[in-house]
């Protein structure tokens, strides 16, 4: 059996859900090691109908220190690790995604782009959650 995809109409609190889980990530992590923490998907489009998933990017510069050392501090506040993943050029792990949950996705800045390229696209097909991260220099 598939899984059932749900699409709920936009939810104004989805910035609000997105800011709280930016701090508690930004309190558990090392900040000299995280370059950016972005909303990005669907949910970080005001209006738009989408998964009730609030998407984050965490972007750092290597994803081999990544996988190294924030495994254990990402669990502890409550995150699954997707240690299986096949694209080993990101880490995606998932917090309580019923009914209403957040995924971070932890790139490093050489694997961002192809990394959110391939992950989240928006309807116009430019990639949700990375002007921000353009603005700041960590993508081209």
């Amino acid at each position: 059996m598939a899984d059932e995809i749900e699409i709920v109409d936009y939810d104004a609190s989805w910035p609000r859900l997105f800011e709280e889980e930016r701090g508690i990530l930004e309190r558990a992590l090392p900040s000299d090691q995280v370059l950016a923490i972005e909303h990005a998907g669907s949910t970080a489009i005001a209006g738009l109908a989408a998964k009730p998933i609030i998407d984050i990017f965490v972007a750092v510069p290597s994803i081999d220190w990544a996988r190294a050392t924030l495994v254990e501090p990402i669990e502890r506040i409550g995150y699954v690790y997707w240690a299986e993943n096949p694209k080993r050029d990101r880490m995606f792990f998932v917090k309580a995604c019923r009914p209403m949950g957040s995924v971070a996705r932890i790139t490093s800045t050489f694997a961002s782009r192809r990394a959110m390229s391939g992950t989240v696209r928006c309807c116009s097909g430019t990639i949700c959650g990375a002007t921000p991260m353009r603005q700041k220099g960590i993508i081209g």
